[in-house]
């Protein structure tokens, strides 16, 4: 996607048609790369270019083997929108079985060119944004930066250690929905 085009899709008359036409369409920035959340400190480092400037959004997918795992699971959680993008600790407790795990992470975005970091957040997830029972994916949003076009490298980091994942998880970038 390019900075006319993008433009063009936020525009109230013209946005629909193009949307309609899928002109709209913003691929991922990078995705499918790994993570192990059952090693603290673990990470991973990926060059990427923004096309614009907008928000973007880092998600994780967990893959599951099998679709009795996919049903058994209680690390990704479900979908809440009273609670997913909270903190934690803000939640009720009675809601808090359903929603997952609390995964925490850091999120480090350095110009390419330079080494200059431009967002360094710590985020807290908790709950499913989406899922794909046909391939087993849970997805679920890590947080949001605003970025100037640009070519960036990130590093998004584990901060604890968190057993009995059964699901390859992986971490993508990109455009937030909304935003």
């Amino acid at each position: 996607m390019n900075p006319l085009v993008h433009s063009l899709c936020q525009n109230s008359f013209i946005g629909p048609i193009l949307f309609i036409g899928t002109a709209c369409a913003f691929p991922p920035l990078f995705s499918d790369a790994p993570l192990a959340l059952d090693r603290k400190d673990a990470r991973v480092i990926r060059a990427f270019v923004a096309p614009v400037d907008t928000a973007y959004t880092f998600y994780f997918a967990f893959k599951f083997p099998s679709q009795a795992a996919y049903r058994q699971d209680a690390f990704a959680g479900t979908f809440d929108g009273r609670y997913c993008g909270r903190d934690a600790a803000i939640v009720r407790d009675e809601a808090k079985p359903s929603l997952g795990r609390p995964v925490s992470v850091q999120v480090t975005i350095r110009e390419q060119a330079n080494g200059r970091i431009v967002a360094d957040r710590r985020f807290e997830t908790l709950c499913t944004t989406s899922h794909d029972p046909s391939t087993l994916v849970h997805y679920r949003d890590i947080g949001t930066v605003r970025l100037d076009a640009g070519h960036y490298v990130a590093e998004i980091r584990n901060v604890d250690a968190h057993a009995g994942l059964d699901a390859n998880v992986t971490v993508g970038l990109g455009p937030a929905a909304g935003k």
